[in-house]
C-alpha cells in the first residue's frame, strides 16, 4: 500500500476526487506531522474564511457583475466591475457553485453608489455581486496546485507516511519545511532558469506505471532526469526542452498526471511546446 503522501500525489494527479476530499486527506497528513501552518490553511479552506481574515491571493478574483433588485423589473445588471473581490466561502461551497456560478449579497455598509444611474430611490434597493462558475473553478484548481506542490516537497524530503503513520525522522524533516501559501506557484522556474528543482525519478515512477507508460519510455525519462540532476546551469535549458517533448508525446496517456510529471522534471510549462 502506498504511503499517505504518495497516495495524495496520486489522487491529485489522476483521480476524480473533489477538492474537499483532497483537503481532508491533506488534513490527516498535516495533523500527523504536527504542521500548524498548513493545518490552519486547510481548516480555512474547508470551513471558509471569516470576514476579519485575509484570504490568499488566489481567492481575490475579478470578473464580478453588479446587479440591483428593481421592485418593478426584478434583478437588473448595472455594470461589470473593475478590481478584485475576496471570495471567503469554503471549498465545499465553491464546488457547488462551479456549474452555474453564484451571487453574493452586498451588505448595507458596502453598497455601491449608483444613484446617478438610477436615481435616489436606488439606495433602498438590494445589491448583489454575480460571478461565473469559472471563477470558482479557478480557485479550486489553485488549491489543488498548492496541495500538489506541498506533497511533492514532502516526498523530496523523504516524508512518505508508510503504513498510515510518520516516524520521528519524517516529523523532524517536516518541521523545516517553509509553507508560503501566497507564493507557492510550483517547485520550478521557467525553462531558462538554471536553478530549477528536479525530483528523484522514484517520485513519479508509480504515476507513470499506472498511466500505462512502457518500460522503455519510463527508462528514457529516468535518463533525462538523471542528466538534469547532474547538468551544469547552461546545459539545463536543452534538457528541459527534451523532457517537455517527452511529456507532450505521452500527454494522452498521462492525462492529469502530466502535471505531476512536469513538476517533477522541473518544468513550469502547462501544455505548448517550449521555446529556448
Amino acid at each position: 500500500m502506498a504511503g499517505l503522501v504518495i497516495q495524495l500525489q496520486h489522487d491529485l494527479a489522476t483521480s476524480n476526487k473533489s477538492v474537499t476530499e483532497l483537503l481532508r486527506m491533506a488534513k490527516v497528513i498535516s495533523s500527523k506531522l504536527d504542521l500548524a501552518e498548513i493545518s490552519d490553511w486547510i481548516g480555512h479552506e474547508l470551513s471558509g474564511y471569516a470576514t476579519s481574515k485575509e484570504v490568499p491571493d488566489y481567492r481575490k478574483v475579478s470578473g464580478a457583475r453588479l446587479e440591483v433588485f428593481n421592485p418593478y423589473r426584478g434583478w437588473q445588471l448595472v455594470e461589470p466591475l473593475r478590481g478584485k473581490f475576496a471570495i471567503q466561502q469554503s471549498a465545499p461551497s465553491l464546488e457547488l457553485l462551479c456549474e452555474e456560478g453564484g451571487n453574493f449579497p452586498v451588505t448595507a455598509d458596502r453598497k455601491f453608489n449608483i444613484e446617478s444611474e438610477f436615481g435616489s430611490s436606488v439606495r433602498h434597493w438590494n445589491q448583489r455581486l454575480v460571478f461565473s462558475g469559472a471563477v470558482f473553478t479557478g480557485i479550486l484548481q489553485s488549491i489543488r496546485d498548492r496541495l500538489l506542490d506541498w506533497a511533492l516537497e514532502l516526498e523530496q524530503r523523504g516524508i512518505k507516511g508508510e503504513n498510515m503513520s510518520f516516524d520521528e525522522k519524517e516529523k523532524s524533516a517536516a518541521q523545516t519545511q517553509v509553507f508560503n501559501i501566497q507564493n507557492m506557484h510550483g517547485v520550478a522556474g521557467n525553462v531558462s532558469n538554471s536553478t530549477v528543482t528536479v525530483y528523484d525519478y522514484s517520485s513519479i515512477h508509480q504515476t507513470l506505471k499506472q498511466a500505462g507508460i512502457s518500460q522503455e519510455e519510463r527508462n528514457k525519462l529516468e535518463t533525462i532526469m538523471d542528466e538534469l540532476s547532474k547538468a551544469k546551469p547552461e546545459e539545463k535549458p536543452s534538457l528541459l526542452q527534451k523532457a517537455e517533448k517527452w511529456v507532450i508525446k505521452h500527454q494522452e496517456l498521462l492525462g492529469a498526471g502530466a502535471a505531476i510529471v512536469r513538476k517533477a522534471i522541473g518544468s513550469a510549462h502547462t501544455g505548448e511546446t517550449m521555446g529556448s
